[in-house]
């Protein structure tokens, strides 16, 4: 019983320091969607734009992660990738109605195109 739980701990080590960011980007994503869960709805927006930009973070540093692994410069990856996606927050609408109207395309695009970016970093 022992020796599995410390070969369970020594993997789940192994994978905390393997993938920092993308833990970091699924516990703040995480976050967002309890404070979305917790807020009331008139001032949800900015939870909303959060939790989007964490969930497509988590895409986006595995796709960084395998491209560091590919090319080395994981610091320089990793930081392009934070500013990124702070961007990406700041261009996401503040007004209710606009957001709403345009989270599907925002979604859609992004949100296909950075997992496909993963699949495709490991044989460029």
């Amino acid at each position: 019983m022992k020796t599995k739980f410390r070969e369970t701990l020594n993997r789940a080590n192994e994978v905390i320091f393997r993938y920092p960011m993308i833990l970091v980007m699924a516990l703040s994503a995480s976050a967002g969607a309890i404070c979305i869960a917790e807020t009331e709805r008139t001032e949800i927006t900015a939870y909303i734009k959060f939790t989007i930009c964490s969930c497509l973070g988590i895409s986006l540093m595995f796709a960084l992660k395998m491209l560091s692994q590919r090319i080395g410069k994981e610091l320089l990856l990793h930081v392009s990738g934070i500013v990124f996606l702070s961007g990406f927050y700041l261009i996401l609408p503040d007004k209710k109605e606009w957001f709403y109207r345009n989270l599907y395309l925002y979604h859609c695009c992004y949100g296909t195109t950075l997992p496909l970016i993963g699949i495709f970093c490991p044989f460029s």
